[in-house]
């Protein structure tokens, strides 16, 4: 759903065009960038010499880019395809636990479904979320929303368990690219009903899945059929999302 880059020439006339193309080459260039609500544009402007003839490039940049980060990839490759044993060591250990793994677990899956599922999900929210907001924003809401869910998987789990994957992250996303994309018009309010209604969805599913799931200690052996699909860091990331979002409006609000 990224924008998809536009060329356009600006000129009187095809001739007019070509030759300011040309004249491009001739007579240097200038580069000029300028932010604007919806995009930022690159404009690329050349001064024809004989003519006067200006010709100007807009182009809309790639977005969804920090998104479509491979550092899952890369880790799955290193962890399950190359075996490489210090992998083992990124995963989140209640037992053991490094401060360092809160992040690390968060590049980590257990198998090729574990890893694509998120991968695919990331694509979608992460890149609405980086659209709208920029790639290091989306940064900091994503490692935000997988360290706390994180956290709270740490906090009530057994000593045994492990975890890993971005989940709980992607659902933080899930909640921030609904409720901050919103807008009054026609386009928004429909992407509003359509994401909104799949998230909503999930988020009640993992409900009744943790429901369920109740008086078993997280990542427990009771809980074994439990262990594949943390439910309770999924529902923790979705709280983080919401949470960071009353937290940005908070200080907003008290700087004016």
């Amino acid at each position: 759903m990224h924008p998809a880059t536009a060329n356009s020439w600006t000129t009187g006339s095809k001739a007019s065009t070509n030759a300011g193309v040309s004249a491009a080459h001739r007579g240097g260039s200038q580069i000029d960038y300028r932010n604007s609500e919806e995009s930022i544009r690159f404009q690329r402007t050349g001064q024809n010499n004989e003519g006067g003839e200006t010709q100007t490039e807009d182009t809309q940049p790639r977005m969804g880019d920090v998104a479509n980060n491979p550092y899952n990839l890369v880790v799955y490759v290193m962890d399950k395809l190359l075996r490489i044993p210090a992998m083992s060591s990124l995963t989140l250990r209640v037992k053991g636990f490094r401060s360092w793994q809160l992040v690390t677990s968060l590049f980590s899956h257990n198998d090729w479904h574990h890893l694509s599922s998120n991968l695919f999900l990331l694509f979608f929210f992460g890149r609405l979320v980086e659209e709208e907001h920029g790639g290091i924003a989306f940064t900091l809401m994503y490692l935000f929303c997988g360290v706390m869910s994180n956290l709270a998987c740490v906090y009530f789990a057994a000593k045994n368990a492990v975890f890993l994957g971005s989940s709980g992250a992607i659902y933080g996303l899930f909640v921030i690219s609904v409720l901050t994309r919103f807008r009054l018009s026609w386009k928004r309010i429909v992407e509003f009903c359509v994401i909104g209604n799949f998230v909503a969805s999930t988020t009640f599913a993992e409900v009744g899945a943790m429901n369920a799931s109740m008086g078993r200690k997280l990542g427990s052996a009771s809980a074994a059929k439990y262990i594949q699909v943390n439910h309770f860091g999924h529902l923790a990331g979705a709280a983080a999302g919401l949470l960071l979002l009353f937290l940005v409006r908070a200080i907003f609000r008290k700087e004016k």
